[in-house]
């Protein structure tokens, strides 16, 4: 991410619901909840982002590795009018 924000680009990058490190009250309820909460908390900290004015509304990028990269995908075919483009890296398609 240090890629990105060396030139000046805004880098969000959340512990949403069920990231690892915090312990089972951090994961036990997203359990085998793709795409649900954990979506949700990346969409509404981009939101909050846009609303305080720390990023354009119309300039907004989505990108991710693995799960980062269900999560783009998952954004962009969910909340498309929060994203200009998202790049999907080694993730796994969804569909609506």
């Amino acid at each position: 991410m240090q890629f990105l924000a060396n030139p000046g680009y805004a880098v969000f990058q959340p512990n949403f619901r069920g990231s690892t490190g915090y312990g089972q009250g951090f994961t036990q309820p997203v359990f085998r909840e793709w795409g649900g909460k954990m979506q949700n908390d990346i969409t509404d900290g981009v939101k909050h982002l846009i609303a305080e004015g720390i990023v354009d509304a119309g300039r907004v990028g989505i990108y991710g590795a693995s799960y980062g990269g269900y999560a783009t995908m998952a954004g962009l075919c969910f909340t498309p009018e929060l994203y200009r483009c998202g790049i999907n890296y080694v993730g796994s398609p969804t569909s609506t």
